[in-house]
């Protein structure tokens, strides 16, 4: 089975690197002044991390910055334990075709979404919400340094992947709010 698995995953980043090429995508420089909207993608691991994802939602809504968070749930079950929310989305295997490229309403709409700021918690590396993230049509896109998505990130935050997710966080926060879009 895992075999199999790592086959679909590999034909779908060889898709996805042919066509990073073709996307349509205007890039801006933004920070958190002048951001209107931010999309975020996570996959959910347990809910202390996730209470770190809404601790950030807080934040940026308290900014007046309209938020979307795109979350990948290991298990569907799950969703009957987290409370749902508007600004988040949550997707399954459900969603995800044969080379698990996520597929729907809900991650198309995300990627179509021309956020401001997009910034990429996915720290496990799954291809799915990769995809999400390098077909995003965002205007500037965050996210923890990784050597071959130097096409896919506009800022990229060099530090230990293992790090907690809140330092990830809090990273993100500092230089977002130290850039200068001008």
């Amino acid at each position: 089975m895992k075999l199999i698995e790592s086959i679909r995953i590999f034909i779908g980043r060889f898709l996805l690197k042919r066509n990073i090429h073709k996307l349509d995508r205007i890039k801006a420089v933004h920070n958190l002044k002048s951001a209107k909207s931010i999309g975020i993608v996570y996959e959910y691991k347990n809910e202390n991390e996730f209470k770190f994802v809404e601790n950030l939602i807080a934040k940026l809504r308290g900014r007046k910055i309209e938020v979307k968070v795109l979350v990948f749930l290991p298990f569907e079950n799950l969703l009957e334990y987290i409370p749902q929310k508007l600004s988040i989305d949550f997707i399954t295997h459900k969603d995800l075709n044969s080379i698990y490229q996520p597929i729907g309403q809900r991650p198309t709409e995300f990627i179509a979404k021309q956020f401001d700021i997009l910034i990429d918690l996915n720290t496990n590396k799954m291809f799915s919400l990769e995809y999400v993230t390098v077909m995003s049509r965002a205007f500037y896109k965050l996210g923890v340094y990784d050597e071959n998505k130097q096409q896919v990130y506009d800022l990229m935050l060099k530090m230990p992947i293992e790090d907690n997710l809140s330092n990830i966080i809090q990273q993100s926060l500092h230089y977002l709010d130290m850039l200068n879009p001008a």
